[in-house]
C-alpha cells in the first residue's frame, strides 16, 4: 500500500509541473486564427503584419504582456524593393541570457526559413541599454501605464514594426523610415544579435 500510495503522490506531483509548464508557455505558444498581434485600431499595417507574423507561426506579443515577467523584442518588416518578409524576435531567459529567432520568407508564398540563436547575458544587457537610450518606453508619468492588473498599450507612429514586452507594458512603433531614433535598436536586435548582415541602415547624409 505504501508503494501505491507513494505513486499516486508523483503522479499528482507530476500533473502539477506539467500543468504549469504548459501555462507558462501560453504566452510563446504557435500564432492561431484568433490570435491578437496588435492593439486595435493603432497600427495603420496591422492587417499586413499580423497576416505576415500569424503565417509563420510567430507568437503574439500582446498577449505575451499578460505576463509581467516576459521580456521579448520584435522587428518586422517587408525589406526594401525584394518584397522579402522579415522578423527578428529576442526573448530574454530567466537567467538573463537570450534566444533570438529570426524569419525570412524570400517572396509571398514561399516556406519560411528560421534561424535560432543563443545570445549571452551581456549581449542582453547591452541592449537593453540601447532600448533605454532610444527612449522606447515611454518616461514615468508620460503616456499610458499598467495599473490594476490591466495591460497598457502604447504607440508612436508608421511601415515597419518594433515592438516590446517589459514588466506587463506592451509598446509598439510604427516606424517611418531609417533615419529615426529607433535605428540603432533595430541595427542592434538585427545585426548585433541576430547576425544579420543586410539590414538597411539610415540613408547616407
Amino acid at each position: 500500500m505504501r508503494l501505491r500510495g507513494t505513486s499516486v503522490l508523483l503522479l499528482i506531483a507530476c500533473t502539477l509541473e506539467v500543468g504549469a509548464a504548459q501555462e507558462a508557455q501560453k504566452s510563446q505558444s504557435p500564432a492561431s486564427e484568433s490570435a491578437v498581434y496588435f492593439p486595435t485600431g493603432l497600427i495603420d499595417s496591422s492587417e499586413f503584419f499580423s497576416g505576415f507574423l500569424r503565417s509563420i507561426d510567430e507568437p503574439s506579443l500582446v498577449a505575451a504582456a499578460r505576463d509581467r515577467s516576459a521580456t521579448m523584442y520584435r522587428w518586422e518588416t517587408l525589406t526594401g524593393q525584394s518584397g522579402q518578409m522579415l522578423a527578428v524576435r529576442l526573448t530574454v531567459k530567466p537567467d538573463g541570457s537570450g534566444m533570438v529567432v529570426t524569419t525570412r520568407v524570400a517572396r509571398h508564398g514561399d516556406a519560411p526559413v528560421i534561424t535560432k540563436r543563443e545570445v549571452s547575458r551581456e549581449d542582453v544587457e547591452h541592449f537593453a541599454q540601447v532600448v533605454e537610450d532610444s527612449g522606447f518606453w515611454p518616461a514615468e508619468g508620460r503616456g499610458p501605464k499598467r495599473r490594476e492588473g490591466k495591460t497598457s498599450y502604447v504607440l508612436d507612429a508608421g511601415p515597419e514594426i518594433l515592438e516590446g514586452v517589459r514588466g506587463g507594458m506592451y509598446h509598439a512603433v510604427e516606424r517611418r523610415g531609417h533615419g529615426d531614433r529607433f535605428a540603432e535598436v533595430v541595427r542592434c536586435l538585427a545585426v548585433e544579435l541576430g547576425g544579420i548582415e543586410d539590414v538597411e541602415g539610415p540613408p547616407p547624409r
